[in-house]
């Protein structure tokens, strides 16, 4: 069966469903436990998660490793979600694991969403290939994602909360909060980011109750610097590296990947760290992907990406202009995203988004024009080409979506190439 075939089975089963665990439990009972096979750690939060997670892949890979990664959304092609030291799954063990999902529960019965088959297949994959460790990312929420099938990760973490996915996970803080600290679990190690005071305190309720530790950002661990001064001190260590990933948040995604790291496993040294950390790769975060001109996609999917999208452009680009190219899919509030780039953007370009979910082209208009923005729509060849051509007097930046910036990074990067 070829891979475009098992994707489309995959995604015909729709993205999430119902929110819920039982399915899993009970797949994973069929498959042997896999999940539990492999030393893991499990990472949450609504954003810089994937980060985090590739940071500390890249620090175990470097040690010398069989290392497992799985995150989402990918940038361009789907087997990018499932990992083993750097290689995506090919397609033959994708297809046959997928399988092997099919025939360990009876689907008409019991339909598994994409999410949770795409969550087995990797738990299934890196038991296959015997990986020494393993970075998972969870998709959404936390207490009832698929990934929270890991009954005793090495240690958990929750980088970042704000207002994301409210129709599923609440539109408060202390809801949100409460969803993510759902990956807690007794005994295990729950490495806790800069998290806002309300969210902090429901997140640490939540880890007192299941009889989670609690390492506390800002008080069991810190850092100073970002990009080449950066620089760790807590937990009995102290590491020095030159970030390899850009954006001023890329400093806190550090800073709990390495507590992550240093609990998970004790005996990795500060140079071992720092050699991870200056290695790491994770496309379409807050990535340069032209010198001349001077263009950056984000997949900044919701405000706080955005907002920090601004603060990493006032650094590297003050006082130029922004040309944007931007798109978004129709579960986000389009204007609430480019608000907090508003001020500064001098072109902008609109791009609907080749997915069912993508937000029309009228209501990309609307959004800008609430903002006093003018913008003219445009395909994904005309942002490419739109955001090559910047002048010297501005920054060209592309935003919205990872479902934007992955096939936009192909276009760019195949062109300068």
């Amino acid at each position: 069966m070829s891979v475009r075939s098992t994707i489309r089975r995959l995604h015909s089963r729709g993205r999430f469903g119902e929110l819920g665990l039982e399915r899993m439990e009970r797949l994973m009972a069929n498959l042997g436990q896999p999940q539990d096979a492999v030393p893991a750690i499990h990472v949450a939060g609504t954003n810089g998660k994937g980060s985090t997670a590739a940071m500390v892949e890249a620090v175990w890979r470097q040690a010398g490793f069989r290392t497992g990664l799985y995150t989402s959304p990918h940038l361009v092609d789907w087997r990018e979600r499932i990992q083993v030291s750097g290689q995506r799954i090919s397609p033959r063990l994708l297809a046959e694991h997928l399988a092997t999902v099919e025939r360990a529960l009876g689907q008409e019965q019991d339909p598994l969403t994409e999410f949770e088959a795409w969550t087995a297949v990797a738990f299934m994959h890196f038991r296959h290939r015997q990986v020494h460790r393993a970075a998972i990312e969870v998709g959404l929420g936390g207490r009832l994602d698929a990934t929270n099938v890991l009954h005793r990760p090495r240690a958990a973490a929750i980088v970042t909360i704000g207002l994301d996915h409210v129709q599923r996970l609440g539109g408060t803080l202390d809801a949100i909060a409460w969803e993510k600290a759902g990956v807690a679990k007794a005994g295990v190690p729950l490495v806790v980011g800069w998290l806002p005071p309300q969210a902090l305190h429901v997140v640490q309720e939540r880890a007192a109750q299941v009889g989670a530790p609690v390492i506390l950002a800002g008080r069991d661990f810190t850092y100073s610097g970002h990009g080449a001064q950066w620089q760790f001190a807590g937990l009995g260590r102290r590491v020095r590296a030159a970030l390899s990933l850009s954006g001023t948040y890329q400093a806190e995604n550090a800073a709990v990947a390495t507590a992550l790291l240093v609990l998970a496993d004790p005996d990795l040294g500060p140079d071992q760290i720092r050699s991870g950390l200056e290695v790491a790769r994770w496309p379409g975060r807050m990535e340069r992907v032209s010198e001349r001109p001077q263009v950056w996609l984000d997949g900044a999917k919701n405000p706080l990406g955005t907002q920090a999208l601004r603060r990493h452009l006032d650094q590297v680009a003050a006082g130029k202009g922004v040309r944007l190219v931007f798109g978004c899919l129709d579960e986000r509030d389009p204007a609430a995203l480019l608000a907090p780039l508003a001020d500064r953007v001098e072109e902008l370009m609109l791009v609907p988004i080749h997915d069912a979910r993508a937000l029309p082209s009228a209501q990309l208009v609307a959004a800008a024009q609430t903002l006093g923005l003018k913008g003219r729509l445009g395909t994904l060849g005309q942002a490419a080409r739109f955001l090559l051509e910047t002048p010297d007097s501005q920054v060209g930046v592309g935003t919205g979506s990872f479902y934007l910036v992955g096939p936009l990074r192909r276009l760019i990067c195949g062109a300068r190439s």
